[in-house]
């Protein structure tokens, strides 16, 4: 299939698919037959899923392989389907057994499936399929492979415990941060590396020094939130430094302009700012469209229930464009964990219990205290990951 590149360049493209067959021969060169056939057979498809659907490649071969067997499964080798998707695609179907996790045991069941007539048109539809659903828009830009691994299983895409764990296995074995790489070298994505994890940052915070501000050529798929989280900036500074009216429409190869030497971070959700826990005073920050609560807490190192309570949100999921958020105090000196009051208990040389605040989540409570989510899951019981109750008092 063609790749899709947001280059017009030939030579660009050239260059892509000369590294994408030093890719493939080093798979046949390291692996058996079949992983070496089938991880070259999806790795164009994978890319251009960043390109197109800013799906990250490591996941998407990932998610392929294990839902597959690496092709040989019935629903694969024969209905092209790589991904277990249910349904149906262009009305074709086919009903076949296969096992649920629910009420702490795994179950068969029999469902309807879809077909497709090549796998290239199953990775198609599965990068469409979390572009378009709401329930997956975390995953939308997100450059980080460990993080989309847990973000995947927590909107609910898989209901096994060890989901997130399988998926990040095979990425690392596999090296399939190495395509990551490439997607983002050859679509103009900037990504910062801080130690083994790579971050979106548009570098405005932890280097608002810079003499120069940064262009982006939008490509398919793309909106001004995707650019906007990738680049750890808001909608509204890349709309006001582009003259941009309409928000909601930008055409594929225009070229944007991110941050600008004059930019702060304080304009701006970053985790840069959790650094400066210990500032005298509170933090004011400004609602921008594709903003929540959540996202807003995760980059400022803190929870929901923190700030719904310093702004008297009565209902975390509605806050608007333009409202002016305070953003921690004097008093919170503790950012790593979801509530100050279970911080103090982190020198302890037993395990930790956790009580969960209103707007927690499994993915969230791991990420604070470094552990995974079916670790927590397996400590405490949890049959169905997506649902914790406020008040239950969770080992860690």
């Amino acid at each position: 299939m063609a790749l899709v590149t947001t280059s017009s360049s030939t030579s660009s493209q050239a260059a892509l698919e000369a590294e994408i067959e030093k890719i493939e021969a080093e798979n046949t060169a390291n692996y058996s037959s079949k992983v070496s056939t089938f991880l070259n057979e999806i790795i164009e498809s994978a890319i251009n899923g960043w390109t197109q659907y800013k799906i990250l490649p490591s996941l998407t071969a990932a998610q392929a392989i294990l839902e597959s067997g690496w092709g040989t499964s019935t629903l694969a080798s024969e209905y092209h389907n790589l991904f277990g998707i249910k349904g149906s695609y262009n009305g074709q179907t086919v009903d076949m057994p296969t096992e649920e996790y629910y009420s702490g045991a795994y179950h068969e069941i029999d469902d309807y499936f879809r077909v497709y007539a090549s796998d290239s048109e199953s990775i198609t539809d599965y990068e469409e399929l979390l572009s378009e659903n709401s329930r997956y828009s975390n995953l939308i830009g997100e450059t980080d492979a460990a993080t989309a691994a847990e973000e995947i299983y927590e909107d609910g895409y898989a209901t096994d415990p060890d989901y997130t764990e399988e998926l990040e296995e095979i990425i690392n074995e596999y090296n399939l941060t190495a395509w990551d790489s490439l997607a983002f070298k050859y679509s103009g994505t900037v990504v910062t590396t801080t130690g083994s994890t790579s971050t979106p940052t548009s570098s405005t915070s932890s280097s608002s020094t810079s003499s120069s501000s940064k262009s982006y050529t939008v490509a398919s798929g793309d909106t001004l939130t995707s650019i906007a989280k990738a680049y750890g900036t808001t909608v509204s500074a890349i709309a006001t430094a582009n003259n941009i009216s309409n928000p909601d429409y930008i055409y594929v190869g225009e070229v944007l302009t991110i941050g600008s030497s004059t930019s702060t971070s304080t304009s701006t959700p970053t985790s840069s700012t959790s650094s400066s826990s210990t500032s005298s005073s509170s933090k004011s920050y400004t609602v921008a469209s594709g903003d929540t609560l959540t996202s807003i807490a995760k980059a400022y190192g803190t929870t929901v229930s923190a700030i719904a309570t310093a702004n008297n949100i009565s209902n975390p999921d509605y806050i608007y464009v333009g409202e002016v958020l305070t953003i921690g105090s004097s008093t919170s000196t503790s950012t790593s964990t979801p509530t100050s009051s279970t911080s103090s208990s982190s020198t302890s040389s037993s395990s930790k219990s956790y009580t969960v605040a209103s707007g927690d989540t499994l993915t969230s409570i791991a990420k604070a205290y470094g552990v995974s989510i079916s670790t927590l899951a397996k400590l405490n019981n949890i049959s169905n990951t997506n649902l914790i109750y406020a008040g239950t008092t969770l080992k860690i």
